[in-house]
């Protein structure tokens, strides 16, 4: 099992509220959040949960994580199988499913809220579940 520990209940919701500097210039909390989140070098983030989860697997973009990826980031911190898993996806079809798979099972049976607004960006946005060229 990965390192990180299990999620056994939804994470609760950031409080609100706002953050004012030295000049008296008063943030609204979230736009801090935001700004910062552009600071964030997200491949690093992924490298290390990939690294912490035991998963043999380095990206340079995350364009590389492909449904593989985040099967096997449900199996290490979850300890269970993906439910309704395609074992051999022989098509994007197969991979988009099993992406959906692990979507509806944190939505439904961890976090218990709607994960409905990742689905419908990802249907939006067509060949998000590409896997990427394999090195040969």
């Amino acid at each position: 099992m990965c390192g990180i520990g299990l999620i056994s209940k939804a994470p609760e919701v950031v409080p609100s509220f706002t953050v004012t500097n030295h000049v008296c210039t008063s943030v609204p909390f979230s736009s801090v959040v935001n700004i910062l989140y552009f600071f964030i070098d997200w491949v690093d983030v992924a490298n290390d949960l990939l690294r912490s989860c035991h998963i043999n697997q380095h990206i340079k973009h995350l364009s590389e994580c492909g449904a593989d990826v985040f099967v096997h980031l449900y199996e290490s911190i979850l300890g269970e199988k993906v439910p309704d898993f395609i074992a051999t996806p022989r098509s994007q079809e197969d991979d988009a499913h099993n992406v959906q798979a692990v979507i509806d099972s944190l939505a439904l049976d961890y976090l218990q809220v709607s994960l409905s607004h990742i689905t419908e960006h990802c249907e939006r946005r067509k060949g998000v579940y590409q896997k990427p060229p394999r090195n040969i």
